[in-house]
């Protein structure tokens, strides 16, 4: 284990008032993937410590990603991902996407860049899809005791490829072209 001397995750920790620390996704020591995070523990007199633990990442990224994805067959339709700053998968409901380049496609790599929610249609790893953007931040009055995964630079990103995403709208376009097409000929 790393010393908290100078550590990221006790210095910005030990402070009074400071928001919860949530680190970056790293290799422990013995290669499993984790995620530490810390806060302070206060007392009247001040702080007197830091509370640590570092979290199994790749169950809690399949556990609430999972919760998301959608599947059809044994075709994957939605799938849910977290970015971090330069766009590596840094949470996937399958480990073995994690810290793969996401994004290809320069419109959606500007998308999400731009650190705002929204969507757009692009390629999402060689698919064309409906992707849904938005950065992981604090949304709340408790703002500061959270500035969001990745220091608020990470994002999560929902994608579903156009043809599953827009299928009832092409349903619906062909039915009502059907029912034109039979009024027509009534009508006629």
């Amino acid at each position: 284990t790393e010393p908290a001397a100078g550590a990221a995750w006790f210095t910005k920790s030990a402070v009074a008032n400071a928001p919860a620390y949530v680190g970056p996704v790293h290799r422990s020591a013995d290669g499993e993937l984790t995620v530490r995070i810390s806060h302070a523990v206060e007392s009247a007199a001040g702080v007197s410590g830091v509370m640590v633990a570092d979290l199994d990442w790749k169950a809690v990224s399949a556990a609430a990603l999972g919760a998301v994805q959608r599947t059809v067959g044994e075709e994957l339709t939605v799938a849910a991902f977290v970015l971090d700053a330069e766009g590596r998968i840094v949470a996937a409901s399958d480990p073995t996407l994690l810290f793969e380049s996401a994004i290809a496609d320069e419109t959606l790599r500007a998308a999400i860049a731009s650190h705002d929610h929204g969507s757009v249609v692009a390629r999402f790893r060689d698919v064309k899809s409906l992707a849904g953007y938005a950065p992981i931040i604090a949304q709340s009055a408790d703002a500061a005791a959270y500035t969001g995964f990745g220091e608020g630079k990470a994002s999560v990103l929902i994608a579903e490829p156009t043809r599953s995403a827009f299928a009832a709208a092409s349903s619906l376009t062909n039915l009502l072209v059907f029912v034109a097409l039979v009024v027509a000929g009534i009508v006629a």
